[in-house]
Order: structure tokens, then C-alpha cells, then sequence
């Protein structure tokens, strides 16, 4: 589905859409998830190191690409 598909969904539903109160439950699991990954970056957990690979990786394939072209 693209972009303009997905605006063009929210329009056609009988209401819309709409911004719904925030959720404090929510927020307070995102800080904590957030506080855990930044303390796993620190000790460079397994984790982070995949994350890691992963984005040199991706950053590589791309600029080789973009010099191929």
C-alpha cells in the first residue's frame, strides 16, 4: 500500500481520524524501554552489535549502489 493509498483510506472511513488522548501506561513503557536501550548500547549487548552490523551494512550496500549507477 503506498503513502497516498494510506491518506486516502483514513479519509474514506465514516469518521476519520482522530487524535485520541495520550496514553500515560504508554509513555511511561517507552521511557523505560528507551532508558534500557541506551544502557544496552553501553555495555554493547549482542543486540546492539547486530544493530550495529545492520546499519554499516546498509550504509555500504547503499553508497556502493549509488557510486554504480
Amino acid at each position: 500500500m503506498t503513502e497516498f493509498n494510506k491518506i486516502e483510506w483514513c479519509c474514506s472511513k465514516k469518521d476519520g481520524i482522530r487524535i485520541v488522548d495520550k496514553n500515560e501506561r504508554v509513555g511511561k513503557e517507552y521511557l523505560k524501554s528507551a532508558e534500557n536501550d541506551l544502557l544496552e548500547m553501553k555495555t554493547s549487548s549482542l543486540k546492539w552489535r547486530i544493530y550495529k552490523h545492520n546499519i554499516l551494512a546498509t550504509i555500504l550496500f547503499t553508497l556502493f549502489w549509488l557510486k554504480s549507477e
